[in-house]
């Protein structure tokens, strides 16, 4: 029975630690302002990183395809080994390549929601009570546009 417990007590410890929850935080993270601005800083990563992969992959392409011209006549032991590199380089540039493609998308769809926020001040007309009767008269009034 001693050695039952010396054995359980350990294994109830480990599991109470193990599957108790984690130490408070502070606040939860309040979520981004998403505005305009927000956006567009978004589009502009998204487009960078397009950009950098798109230049990184075309570069590895284009290597790819010399070192493979000039390796795929050689004849000797390896000369089937000789223009894998060649051919790894393509492969990981067209992936790149390829890669690049969605966060092009991505990016393109992140400016045009920025583009459709629009912060207007526009005079509406509202019926208020004047005296007896009802005047349409203009209110000041803020509008925002989104367009999903």
């Amino acid at each position: 029975m001693k050695k039952l417990f010396l054995l359980g007590m350990p294994i109830t410890l480990i599991s109470a630690t193990a599957f108790s929850q984690g130490p408070l935080h502070k606040k939860y993270k309040e979520p981004p302002v998403q505005d305009k601005a927000f956006y567009l800083e978004k589009a502009q990563k998204y487009n960078t990183a397009g950009g950098i992969l798109l230049g990184t992959g075309t570069v590895l392409f284009v290597t790819g395809v010399f070192v493979y011209e000039n390796n795929k006549d050689n004849s000797g032991w390896f000369s089937e080994f000789d223009a894998a590199p060649g051919v790894l380089a393509m492969v990981v540039g067209g992936g790149a390549i390829i890669t690049s493609i969605p966060l092009f998308i991505v990016g393109g769809n992140k400016k045009k929601k920025a583009e459709s926020m629009t912060v207007n001040f526009q005079g509406q007309k509202v019926p208020q009570l004047s005296g007896s009767s009802l005047a349409l008269r203009y209110v000041p009034s803020l509008s925002l546009r989104i367009n999903f």
